[in-house]
């Protein structure tokens, strides 16, 4: 699988070290954005930013991703149940919305 590097952070000109990106592990697009960019950088790229890592997250890592057993019987039942999955789905939606 690749490593991630300065490609991973940000298009362009920008010289981002592989050490500032690992100590952000962790973080969320939201929370990493501005510890690497200004406000304005933000407003002007974000969205471009964003775009690319969903292409670069498609094309390099997601191929290489495998499921645990079951998973999609633990979710059925989540949903089944009227669970919410807020950590990773987002405040407040339901299981089954994603």
């Amino acid at each position: 699988m690749p490593r991630p590097g300065r490609r991973h952070c940000r298009p362009g000109d920008t010289d981002v070290s592989v050490e500032a990106v690992r100590r952000q592990i962790g973080k969320g697009g939201d929370q990493l954005l501005p510890v690497f960019l200004t406000h304005k950088e933000i407003e002007r790229v974000g969205d471009e930013l964003e775009a690319y890592r969903g292409r670069l997250f498609k094309q390099r890592y997601l191929p290489h991703l495998k499921a645990f057993p079951k998973v999609r019987a633990l979710f059925e039942r989540l949903i089944a149940d009227g669970k919410y999955w807020s950590r990773f789905v987002g405040r407040g939606r339901r299981v089954g919305g994603v």
